[in-house]
């Protein structure tokens, strides 16, 4: 019987197509100009489920409007805080040098004095700084193996394409306050490396102004 008029004739499947098509779910379009039909496979609908929000408050971390912890339960200092006090620190012991200035003795006092806070505090921001990223990398770990079991019967690449989507703007953190680790450990050991130097300047300005009591110099 021929099609109605404005209607595409849609050939009937042989019984091999057919028992193909119900047992692999595959769909198989009309032929057109004769062309023989060819099975495409059927889409996977993906899985829709929003990133976490990572944001910070009250100089705490927050993930999706909770308070993120480490293990025993403490609730860990935003990243950022670590940082400036750091940027502080190695700001006052590295200062762009003027040429031809000659420190007093209470100013090679003052850098020392500096640096020996530096080594101080240097060891607090460490320890602080490396609660918060481990704290966003568990928290990273426990959110991808859920993505995972989410994505449970997906092809590999699918997987992987949700484990990221889902999880990106935590992975995003953890870089974040693993940069500001670092960081901070560098500026912890400039600290140690300048309170030598320091002393070794304490040293000398000492020995300059004893000679210049005693006429020595010239």
């Amino acid at each position: 019987m021929a099609a109605p008029r404005g209607e595409a004739h849609t050939p009937e499947l042989t019984v091999e197509e057919a028992a193909k098509a119900r047992a692999f779910a595959f769909d198989v379009p009309p032929a057109e100009d004769n062309e023989p039909s060819v099975p495409v496979e059927k889409s996977i609908d993906p899985v829709v489920v929003s990133a976490p929000v990572v944001r910070f408050e009250r100089h705490l971390v927050l993930v999706d409007g909770q308070v993120l912890t480490d293990m025993a339960g403490r609730p860990v200092a935003d990243p950022s805080l670590q940082e400036e006090r750091a940027d502080l620190i190695r700001t006052r012991l590295a200062p762009q040098p003027t040429a031809g200035q000659i420190k007093t003795p209470d100013q090679v006092i003052d850098d020392l004095e500096w640096a020996k806070h530096g080594v101080a505090e240097g060891a607090r921001l460490i320890r602080e700084a490396e609660r918060a990223w481990k704290a966003l990398k568990h928290e990273l770990e426990r959110r991808r193996a859920h993505a995972r079991q989410r994505s449970l019967g997906r092809s590999a690449d699918q997987r992987d394409a949700d484990v990221y989507l889902q999880t990106e703007s935590l992975a995003r953190a953890v870089d974040d306050a693993e940069t500001v680790l670092n960081y901070v450990r560098a500026v912890s050991r400039a600290s140690e490396t300048t309170t030598s130097a320091a002393q070794t300047q304490a040293r000398m300005v000492e020995a300059t102004f004893r000679l210049a009591g005693t006429g020595r110099e010239a």
